[in-house]
């Protein structure tokens, strides 16, 4: 699902990405320069000019955008989100018949084109230039099923507002480039657990926990170590249903005979 990051919707992979980079150098120089570096396979320019460009891999920013990159760590989260989006696009486009060059055009007000020029074999050429809807460009994108990145849009958009309570039922919580599973709650609750149900909603929460903890080990925000702490804890609470099942058919046992008694 695309992730409202400023004014911009992009996909969750591009969040955790920009995210990584702007804490790594978030004091960089040249906004252009290290953009090229973090984006080898992309050709970019600055200006908002369309069909000046050769090759399929070009992204252009208009000047003032570049400066808001540089001067504002959460508009460059936002626009180096959008450009990853972009990268992935124009990847996927790449191998379009009869296409010559395109690329992406960033406007001064944050908007988003795209401009192409095919061939046919007549050795005609057609040029094309449209506004792109940024939302469905993150939406055709992969997907990640982990929740957690949208946590950084969130502390983004409460810096604004009032925070708004957090669900307590979230565990493994997303600071700052990291995931960390909180053991020692996970556990009390599964201590507490009286009910087959009980057991059974803590089951779901820790499969959430272990798809947040692999999808940080992937990003490279937490180690292996927290992914088995959630392994050893689900088979704990395996463990913990067997018992509260095994109590359960004893009490239903008990109350059999005594209703026999009487």
């Amino acid at each position: 699902m695309p992730v409202k990051v400023g004014n911009s919707y992009v996909s969750e992979a591009a969040v955790a990405y920009a995210q990584s980079q702007v804490e790594k150098d978030s004091k960089s120089g040249d906004t252009l320069k290290n953009l090229s570096k973090q984006f080898k396979d992309i050709n970019f320019s600055v200006g908002t000019q369309p069909f000046n460009s050769s090759g399929t891999n070009n992204i252009s920013i208009a000047p003032n955008i570049l400066r808001q990159m540089a001067n504002d760590p959460e508009k460059r989260l936002e626009y180096e989100a959008l450009i990853y989006d972009c990268s992935q696009g124009l990847k996927d486009f790449a191998n379009r018949p009869g296409l010559k060059a395109q690329g992406y055009i960033i406007g001064s007000d944050g908007g988003l084109r795209m401009w192409s020029i095919s061939g046919d074999d007549d050795g005609k050429n057609d040029r094309l230039i449209f506004n792109v809807d940024k939302d469905k460009l993150a939406g055709r994108l992969p997907k990640k099923k982990t929740s957690k990145f949208d946590k950084i849009n969130e502390k983004l958009q409460k810096k604004s507002s009032d925070k708004v309570n957090e669900d307590e039922e979230k565990t493994s919580e997303q600071i700052g480039g990291s995931v960390v599973f909180n053991e020692s709650k996970r556990s009390r609750q599964l201590a507490a657990a009286k009910t087959i149900d009980d057991v059974k909603q803590i089951m779901e929460l820790l499969k959430t926990d272990l798809e947040d903890c692999e999808n940080g080990l992937k990003m490279q925000w937490c180690d292996e170590t927290e992914v088995e702490k959630v392994k050893k804890m689900i088979e704990r609470a395996q463990k913990r249903m067997n018992e509260v099942a095994k109590n359960y058919q004893s009490e239903e046992t008990n109350n059999f005979s005594v209703d026999i008694l009487i």
